[in-house]
């Protein structure tokens, strides 16, 4: 019996020693009013308790992936989390706060401790901590989903990251992590992606449900509208000429153009003066008043029609002119490259050369500099080999820009 008993207390006591070695003691930076921050004053995010009375609100920033409780005179119905932030709405007159996790003990904060005596009504309040061996913010990094339609849901990791103008941004750990895509009247899509040293992006289009692809219908006064397969009219029959089909289709009025999703949901007005498509499914050129802007398939104007030129190239980016300067634009419609650089050429083997300030160096379809610009003069690459001048005197490089044979 007393044998038993020992294994029991030795086995607990691992236990626990296992418990308190996983659950570590947060460390607290700092415990602040935030003068600067009115949010909490503010119809659009100042919240009220049960009484009406104001509430105050304490942003409780949390370095890695927490899943906190909270104790306290907060209002439990007005939590929220944003990325490594926890919106923490509380009783006006309150004078600590408990928090914990499955990573770190519990935590009290008594607000004298730190020069306030308590809580007031609509003031921002903000608690730093840091949790010891946790993935730190600078060691996240972002991914941005582009979705079709622009409104899907979407679901990384389990939690939704509603998208704004059709871009989903997660703030996430380095590893692989899942993502779901959803909309109504459309094929939900999900996978994997894998978070490494750099921001990641993909782009994810649903494909239409059979039952919600429109078409085309025709009036008696020659006017065209869309229609869904059961000859229900989605889109009025408003406009002179109709195109396209699957994620994108165009109208025109008085020889402008607008865009229309499959849902007959119009995306843009009849305002522009051409489209033009590119080499990426879903992004688009478009001009107005004689300029050129970029438009992608959610209807959102990545780049304004203030372009000088537009020009697609042998990869899924775009090079933009304003003003004699250059830009790229990558296969997402964004401009990845400001217009402040002397000339971008065409991609050879996935890289373009770009020149500013009088240097020379190399970009990929991202708009990362992968070869710094420290050359004078360079070549396009060919199997991997680019020739390159510096100070008069020729060399070649491979695509990590380590040289390649003696310099001439």
């Amino acid at each position: 019996m007393r044998l038993y008993i020992r294994i029991i207390a030795a086995a607990l006591a691992i236990w626990l020693g296992a418990v308190g070695a996983y659950a570590q003691n947060a460390i607290i930076n700092s415990v602040v009013i935030d003068p600067s921050d009115v949010r909490a004053a503010t119809m659009e995010f100042g919240r009220k308790d049960y009484g009406g009375i104001p509430c105050a609100l304490v942003l409780v920033s949390i370095t890695g992936d927490e899943e906190v409780q909270f104790e306290g005179n907060y209002m439990k119905d007005y939590l929220v989390r944003k990325g490594s932030e926890y919106w923490v709405y509380m009783i006006d007159g309150t004078k600590r706060l408990r928090f914990h996790s499955p990573k770190f003990k519990m935590v009290e904060i008594v607000f004298a401790d730190y020069g306030i005596p308590h809580l007031e009504s609509e003031v921002t309040y903000r608690i730093d901590v840091t949790v010891p061996g946790a993935i730190t913010p600078e060691s996240r990094r972002h991914l941005f989903i582009t979705v079709t339609p622009a409104d899907a849901s979407v679901y990384v990791d389990g939690k939704e990251r509603m998208p704004e103008d059709g871009i989903s941004t997660a703030f996430l750990a380095p590893g692989v992590h899942t993502y779901r895509i959803e909309a109504d009247g459309y094929h939900p899509a999900e996978g994997k992606v894998r978070i490494k040293k750099s921001n990641e992006k993909i782009i994810v289009r649903l494909q239409p449900q059979g039952n919600i692809r429109i078409h085309p219908y025709k009036t008696a006064s020659g006017k065209l509208g869309f229609q869904d397969q059961n000859g229900k009219i989605v889109v009025k029959a408003v406009y002179d000429k109709v195109f396209g089909a699957g994620n994108i289709y165009w109208g025109t009025q008085n020889g402008k153009y607008g865009m229309i999703d499959p849902r007959g949901t119009v995306l843009t007005p009849c305002i522009y003066d051409n489209v033009l498509t590119t080499n990426t499914e879903g992004v688009f050129i478009v001009s107005r008043n004689g300029y050129y802007g970029v438009l992608t398939e959610s209807g959102r104007l990545t780049v304004p029609c203030d372009l000088d030129k537009v020009s697609t190239t042998s990869a899924k980016a775009l090079v933009v002119i304003r003003n004699g300067k250059y830009g790229l634009v990558d296969e997402n419609g964004e401009l990845v490259i400001p217009c402040e650089n002397e000339e971008i050429t065409d991609f050879y083997d996935g890289l373009a050369g770009i020149k500013k300030d009088g240097k020379c160096g190399y970009i990929n379809t991202s708009g990362d500099v992968v070869i710094p610009l420290q050359y004078d003069g360079i070549g396009h690459f060919s199997d991997g080999v680019a020739r390159v001048m510096s100070n008069g005197i020729y060399s070649h490089i491979d695509r990590e820009g380590k040289s390649v044979g003696a310099p001439r």
